[in-house]
């Protein structure tokens, strides 16, 4: 007997994870100090609430309340289990996984549970290797993010290669380069799009390493999307970095109406971008590895601004919105801005959840 029902799968998630992140805060907003921030190093409680996350997505009823989640089992089934059909030029990241389902005879939720264990456990992973001091915190932020729950039901090719993706830039601020390269090649083989962040970390570490000149490359994209109109939208369009992007340029969806330049998602991307001006140029605070996270996401998302017009804009969106959370938890937990800076932690987590559960609430998100 299925405990939860389908449609209400969705709902019970939105909300208790509202409520945990709520519950948490609260001690932070009762202090006036930022000494809870640097102590409460969590790894085990991080680890099994991050398993208890991924046990939730993974077995989820297979349904169309889910949307792409029939197809991707329609394809699972209809794989054949050769090994030799794994086209490795392509994205063979879901294949391989489908391979190994097929090994072992294992049925289709096995597949969607690994895929919500890839997805849910490198975010984790990423977290606690960049916030050791609180990793529960920040895994907070991950999992009461705006986009966490679609990418992880829905959308879950591009959410596992951009959870990949995190890792592996996790690794690289680290200077563990042979790590951040295999997570790398990984996390193009589930989703090629991830090449636009991983290709934007490169960049933010060996070219763009000021976030000052990363914010007016930002700037400039939206000032020169706002001019050119669909004429960039359509040159991205043949770069490949997403097999999806043609379509949706190409094609009309009477059901998605708010194509065109997304006011609301430019200004929902703004935050960081303002966050990090606030902490590089206003408080000129230096911390190389909130550089590289900062500059990759400003990077990412300006590419993002240049192909705004596209339908289903968001998954492109996402290749920068996958480092958003992760950049609030880096900036209010790590770096020194406020003497009450737990205060400050708890209230952005709790705006943090509560902006999502608005979404969900007033229909927005599924």
């Amino acid at each position: 007997m299925q405990l939860i029902p389908t449609q209400y799968y969705s709902l019970v998630f939105y909300y208790l994870s509202f409520f945990i992140c709520a519950t948490y805060s609260l001690k932070y907003i009762n202090s006036n100090s930022c000494d809870l921030l640097l102590r409460q190093n969590q790894h085990y409680w991080s680890s099994f609430f991050a398993i208890l996350v991924s046990l939730y997505i993974g077995l989820r009823p297979i349904s169309w309340w889910f949307q792409d989640m029939l197809n991707y089992a329609y394809v699972f089934n209809q794989y054949s289990g050769n090994f030799t059909d794994i086209d490795w030029s392509s994205e063979w990241g879901l294949p391989f996984i489908a391979y190994i389902c097929k090994l072992f005879h294992w049925p289709a939720e096995i597949y969607f549970l690994i895929i919500a264990l890839g997805y849910t456990l490198t975010q984790a992973e990423a977290v606690k290797k960049l916030l050791p001091e609180n990793v529960f915190m920040a895994f907070l932020f991950i999992i009461s993010a705006f986009s966490f729950w679609g990418f992880a039901s829905n959308g879950i090719r591009n959410g596992l290669g951009c959870a990949i993706a995190m890792l592996a830039i996790s690794h690289m601020t680290k200077k563990e380069y042979a790590w951040a390269i295999l997570w790398s090649i990984v996390a193009i083989g589930v989703h090629r799009s991830t090449m636009l962040p991983i290709l934007m970390l490169l960049v933010s570490i060996f070219i763009i390493k000021s976030p000052k000149h990363a914010i007016f490359i930002w700037i400039f994209s939206m000032i020169l999307s706002l001019i050119s109109g669909n004429t960039l939208t359509s040159f991205f369009s043949q770069l490949g970095f997403d097999d999806r992007m043609t379509m949706y340029i190409t094609n009309s969806y009477q059901h998605f109406s708010h194509s065109g330049f997304r006011w609301d998602f430019l200004l929902y991307s703004s935050v960081p971008v303002a966050l990090t001006w606030y902490i590089t140029q206003r408080r000129g605070i230096y911390d190389k590895t909130f550089n590289i996270l900062a500059n990759t996401y400003i990077l990412s998302n300006a590419f993002w601004i240049l192909v705004i017009r596209a339908s289903f804009s968001n998954r492109f969106a996402y290749l920068s919105w996958f480092l958003y959370p992760v950049i609030l938890a880096y900036a209010f937990i790590r770096i020194p801005i406020w003497d009450d800076q737990d205060n400050k932690a708890g209230w952005t987590l709790l705006a943090h959840a509560s902006f999502t559960i608005f979404m969900f609430m007033i229909g927005k998100l599924y």
